[in-house]
């Protein structure tokens, strides 16, 4: 989806397109690329079966350790 906004970014701009020319010379445009794909590819998967979105703001892996908690931090025993 990233790279296909920027193309219509690109396009947009080289034609001559008002509202792109406008944003890009007068705005500051950033674009992010997904870096967690396979959470990603989870939420869209269960969007498309259920057509609810599902917010996980980790990765999916499942941890056995009892020291670690969500955020990533540690506990001192």
């Amino acid at each position: 989806m990233c790279i296909y906004i920027m193309n219509r970014f690109i396009y947009g701009y080289v034609n001559k397109d008002s509202a792109y020319t406008y944003l890009l010379e007068n705005r500051e445009v950033w674009f992010i690329p997904i870096i967690n794909v396979d959470t990603y590819t989870y939420i869209e998967t269960i969007y498309k079966t259920t057509n609810q979105m599902v917010f996980l703001r980790k990765n999916r892996r499942s941890d056995n350790f009892t020291n670690v908690n969500v955020c990533g931090t540690f506990f001192v025993f």
